[in-house]
């Protein structure tokens, strides 16, 4: 686990939504929810409404507390309880077990034992060399039933596509916030009507100049040819 010690900074405590893909520590159901998590062992912790939920050595231990009043630093938040304790520091930190980068760091000290780990937004990936891609949505829908498979990978030099009835890929630059792929190769199989149309429909977005916006959600989304696909990173 890559992490980093920054000083506290005084900073109005705001509660980190996002990081969908964290395992969650227990029942807290709100919207407004702060999540951490570790490995070697795996822990994860959620803070929201008015409790904190731990995890703890790949679900052994399980605590949960009254949230206290956070204590504001320079550079974060401490929640202290008598049984477990949640340090926030405010700083780029890496799960070491991904791609991700996360915004916080995260210390947990529970049963004696102290842990380290990353929280809060997970940040946008700064290139897309060695990371693969899942579609959330094409044009705003869910992929068809039926896809074979869904996934979206870049090499240092190359673009694949996997997601509908036939494979396509090719080579790819980006230039600030463009990405240019192509010439796109694919294969030329049949398949339903549903899922043919969804390979048109990425052949013809990556046709042209695409456009890429990163979002704090960790999602990125390509948009070129009148087509909008979103991407979620994976693991």
């Amino acid at each position: 686990m890559k992490t980093r010690n920054l000083p506290l900074l005084a900073l109005p405590f705001a509660l980190l939504a996002g990081c969908a893909t964290m395992s969650s520590a227990g029942s807290i159901d709100s919207a407004d929810v702060y999540r951490g998590l570790g490995t070697e062992p795996g822990w994860s912790v959620l803070i929201g409404g008015s409790k904190i939920e731990y995890l703890g050595n790949y679900g052994e231990t399980a605590i949960t507390v009254a949230k206290p009043r956070p204590i504001i630093g320079i550079n974060g938040e401490r929640y202290e309880t008598p049984t477990l304790t949640v340090d926030i520091t405010h700083g780029q930190c890496s799960d070491g077990m991904s791609d991700r980068i996360y915004a916080d760091n995260v210390t947990v000290t529970a049963k004696g034992q102290t842990l380290r780990g990353c929280g809060g937004a997970i940040l946008p990936v700064q290139q897309l060399a060695g990371t693969n891609w899942a579609i959330e949505t094409l044009d705003g829908k869910a992929l068809a039933d039926g896809t074979r498979s869904n996934i979206v990978e870049f090499t240092p030099d190359r673009l694949s596509v996997r997601a509908g009835c036939n494979n396509m890929g090719g080579s790819y630059s980006v230039a600030g916030q463009t990405l240019k792929a192509g010439p796109m190769m694919a294969t030329r199989m049949a398949c339903a009507p549903e899922l043919m149309a969804q390979d048109d429909t990425l052949n013809s977005l990556f046709a042209g100049p695409v456009q890429m916006e990163w979002r704090a959600d960790g999602t990125l989304v390509l948009s070129g040819n009148g087509h909008r696909v979103v991407l979620r990173q994976a693991i």
